[in-house]
């Protein structure tokens, strides 16, 4: 087990600490399963990282990112990456639990 840091917006950090979200995908591979890190709730743990296009993750994850709709969450990766968005372009998902605290 590492401790690892993984950066999250307030709005995402908030929805992890809530329940709504349980995978985060990024550019570059954060860690590892068995990791952890630290949020202001608790210890989460890594428990798998799989490469998908940012279009499947779209179609088949947006709510598991923390968001409602497929819509919701093209805005939201806009947003957090200057308006770019490469539907077949692949990234590390990230799935993750709660291990002690959190609201879940």
């Amino acid at each position: 087990m590492t401790l690892i840091q993984i950066p999250f917006s307030k709005k995402m950090e908030i929805a992890v600490i809530e329940g709504r979200k349980c995978c985060t995908t990024r550019s570059k591979r954060y860690g590892s399963p068995g990791d952890e890190f630290k949020l202001s709730d608790g210890l989460y743990r890594i428990v798998d990282v799989q490469i998908m296009t940012l279009k499947k993750v779209m179609w088949d994850l947006h709510k598991l990112e923390g968001t409602n709709t497929m819509s919701d969450f093209e805005v939201l990766w806009r947003s957090l990456h200057r308006g770019h968005f490469s539907a077949d372009k692949e990234y590390y998902v990230h799935f993750f639990q709660a291990i002690n605290g959190g609201l879940r």
